[in-house]
């Protein structure tokens, strides 16, 4: 299905929207957990939330929603490289140790 512009802003704003409600929430509390307590807690939940809007990023650019390593791949090459380039070069093993080790199991993949 290919969408138009104005379906594709509206999806981007939706994007952007969850990961500052999502994201921005769990921040917060996980702060006020740490300030209260000095327990940190949720460690991995930001990733959990994040690296699926980056999966559906990227099939933007890949054309292929369902190759979700492929696109978490792209996504960080093509797009957070101009922010850092060093997702260049390290891709491909975000993607593997946290697609397959954190999204599918209780954590990264250890190296």
């Amino acid at each position: 299905m290919k969408l138009n512009d104005n379906e594709i802003e509206s999806y981007l704003r939706e994007i952007k929207q969850s990961i500052v409600n999502d994201c921005g929430t769990a921040i917060e509390a996980y702060w006020d957990k740490f300030s209260k307590d000095k327990i940190s807690a949720g460690f991995f939940a930001i990733p959990r939330l994040l690296f699926p809007e980056v999966d559906g990023l990227g099939s933007f650019i890949t054309g292929q929603p369902m190759r979700t390593g492929l696109n978490i791949k792209t996504y960080l090459e093509k797009v957070m490289s101009q922010i850092d380039p060093r997702y260049l070069e390290f891709s491909s093993f975000i993607a593997f140790i946290y697609r397959n080790g954190l999204l599918h199991q209780h954590q990264p993949k250890r190296f």
